[in-house]
């Protein structure tokens, strides 16, 4: 649990959060309605406007520009909700909107564990608690650790072929460190190639046979 409270690269804060921080410090005697008042300050200082900010810009830069996504706002609100030592974490998922009933889309918010309640959400792009329009999809200390789609697979014969070459390069790294080790040793293991000459047209296959 305590372990929200740790900072991140995206969450870090700088010499602008840090003030805004010193100003804006939570009321514990009234720590939800203190924390939906931060959330409103955050939506009003940091105007929602995409293509300003990207996947990788933190929480200081964003407030420094002054515009960002939901995922600046999440970071924000988080950055500031740590350094008031309250575990808090990023939390990705599907949102329709009110005006829109037809498409869900993909959005970020943040939860605080409160003692005695548990997890409350908070979106700070749209001012409100997530209710049941929200779906969520993965949650973490950031957007870094709920990146919906880090990779692509193009059908099986790419993925197996990934999986052999991976397989060789395992091979090879522990064939390396035995040789390395019996150097150490004074001991010859083998007798391996580790690393012979590789003919432009030489095939994978022919690398490996040359190796054994």
């Amino acid at each position: 649990l305590w372990c929200y409270i740790d900072k991140t690269y995206l969450t870090s804060p700088g010499e602008y959060l840090s003030k805004f921080y010193k100003e804006n410090i939570l009321n514990i005697e009234d720590l939800i309605g203190s924390l939906h008042e931060l959330s409103f300050k955050i939506k009003s200082k940091i105007k929602y406007k995409k293509g300003k900010t990207d996947y990788k810009t933190t929480a200081e830069d964003a407030f420094k520009k002054g515009f960002g996504v939901c995922q600046d706002h999440t970071h924000i609100f988080l950055s500031i909700v740590r350094m008031n030592n309250l575990p808090c974490r990023y939390v990705s998922g599907l949102f329709k909107p009110i005006q829109n009933t037809h498409n869900l889309s993909m959005h970020a918010w943040a939860e605080v564990f409160i003692e005695n309640l548990g997890w409350i959400g908070f979106d700070i792009s749209n001012g409100i608690s997530p209710d049941d329009r929200y779906v969520e999809i993965a949650k973490g200390f950031d957007y870094n650790d709920v990146v919906p789609v880090k990779g692509v697979i193009n059908g099986y014969f790419i993925e197996n072929q990934n999986l052999e070459y991976k397989l060789i390069f395992i091979i090879i790294s522990i064939i390396s460190l035995c040789d390395i080790f019996a150097f150490l040793i004074g001991k010859k293991i083998g007798k391996f190639k580790i690393f012979p000459k590789i003919s432009p047209n030489k095939t994978m296959e022919g690398y490996i046979g040359s190796i054994f």
